[in-house]
Parts: C-alpha cells; structure tokens; sequence
C-alpha cells in the first residue's frame, strides 16, 4: 500500500466499517469510531452510523476502498456489475484511497466558520494542527471546538505550551464538556466525529478519523483512515458547556509517554 501518498511505516490501519449486501441487493454500509472489542461494543461512548447504499457513486466508493486492500493480498472480490440503485440520502463514503482527501471532502464547502470536533486522541502539536487547518479552510480566523476524552478524567492528551496557551486565549480552540453526561460504566469516550459549519450548511462526518495529523489523512504522514460524510443545511450543534482549562488540565510527558 506505500505506492498511495503519504503512508510510510508509521500509517496506522485504522477504519471501522461494516458493509452488508442482501441476497436481493440491498446494501447497507456502517462506519464510525467502534472497534470489534468489548469495549467498542460494549464500555466505550462511540459514535456509529449506518446508512443505505442508495447511489452508483456511493457503490463505487466501497469497491475502491476494498478493492484498495484486497489487490496486494491478489484476493479478488466478487462485485455486482450492475446494482439497481436510485438516488438517496446526501452522504459520501470518504477514505484514504481517494485522490480527494479527508479534509478536501469534508471543506467543500465556501466561507468556513467553524468546526466541532469529538476525539479521543490529540495531536502532539496542537497549534500546528489547528494553523494547517485554518489553511485548509482558507480561513484564517477559523475556530475549533473540542470534546475530547480525559486521562483518570482529568487531563487532555497532548502537552501544554505556550503556544496552545495563546490559541485558548484568542479563543481560537476551546475545550467543551459532553452535550450529555456519559453513563458512569463508560470507560473512555472513544467517539471521533467532525462538523463543518458554514452559512449555507454543515457537513458531520462520522468515522475514524482523531484529532491528529495522521488522523485527518489529509497531510505527509497518513493513516488508513474512513467513515461516513453527511450533508444537511440546518445548523447543528454537537457541543455541550464550555470548559474553562488551565496547565494543569493537561497530561505531562511522563504519564503520555
């Protein structure tokens, strides 16, 4: 898979997806941030969609992804050379073995203003992350929300700098509390989900994608990455309160390490 941009010997493989055909052709494709494990089952806060298989395009993206992994392997699968599908739902299965990546699909669209982010797992540099951003966006002035899970429930993976100090003061990136409280068995709030807000629609992508460079797929060192994007034009919310953050709410390189 190193012919594809970007996936070196650190890529992770990385996608949670379910795909299930009928023996009448009915097609149904799951994506979101559950493992097969216990915990992706049963102990995590994860965020999963299904969502039917309505469209060519949407079929073609599916077989590009598995046909994607099965070449090296010289495994062929067997794909219905002509499905009888019609015009659905407004989503696109977006992975790393498009040419488009990520980041391009989920900003397509003008005047960006903000994006909502659920993710266990934070970049290194976080400021980094958040100026690629901004460039992506084309908007310098592009905010960034975070629900984010938290070490012993307390501290944030990533270190504290003065950069990221700044980016919180100029309220570029603020730290939210879940919408809802998590149930109390819960053991990590494992969820990866991102929405894009502009004037005239959001797009929610759901899938497994972190907040990280690898994570988006979108920059130099990629990671397997895939899940589902939907389109809808009512403004949306996925934050719950404000979280006022301090040094001390972040993890040392110690207990990260």
């Amino acid at each position: 898979l190193n012919s594809y941009h970007g996936f070196t010997d650190q890529t992770l493989f990385h996608p949670k997806l379910i795909f299930l055909e009928s023996k009448n052709g009915e097609m149904v494709l799951g994506a979101g941030s559950a493992n097969l494990t216990v915990g992706g089952w049963g102990r995590n806060q994860e965020v999963f969609t299904f969502q039917r298989v309505c469209s060519n395009d949407q079929y073609r993206q599916i077989q590009k992804f598995f046909d994607a992994l099965a070449e090296p392997l010289e495994l062929e699968l067997r794909w219905r050379t002509r499905p009888r599908l019609a015009e659905g739902p407004d989503w696109q299965f977006v992975h790393s073995f498009d040419k488009r990546t990520f980041l391009e699909h989920l900003m397509a669209q003008d005047r960006i203003t903000s994006l909502q982010i659920w993710s266990p797992y934070l970049a290194a540099d976080v400021p980094n992350l958040l100026e690629r951003l901004q460039e992506k966006s084309g908007n310098p002035d592009l905010k960034v929300a975070l629900v984010a899970d938290r070490l012993e429930g307390r501290y944030f993976r990533t270190p504290w700098s003065e950069a990221l100090a700044a980016c919180i003061e100029t309220e570029t990136l603020a730290f939210h509390k879940h919408p809802s409280p998590p149930d109390l068995l819960t053991e990590i709030t494992h969820a990866k989900a991102w929405l894009c807000r502009a004037p005239q629609g959001s797009c929610l992508a759901i899938g497994s994608w972190n907040f990280t460079h690898a994570g988006t797929s979108s920059f130099e060192q990629r990671n397997i990455e895939a899940g589902i994007v939907l389109n809808f034009k009512r403004d949306a919310d996925i934050l719950g309160a404000r979280i006022d953050v301090t040094e001390a709410d972040f993890a040392s390189e110690q207990l990260l390490s």
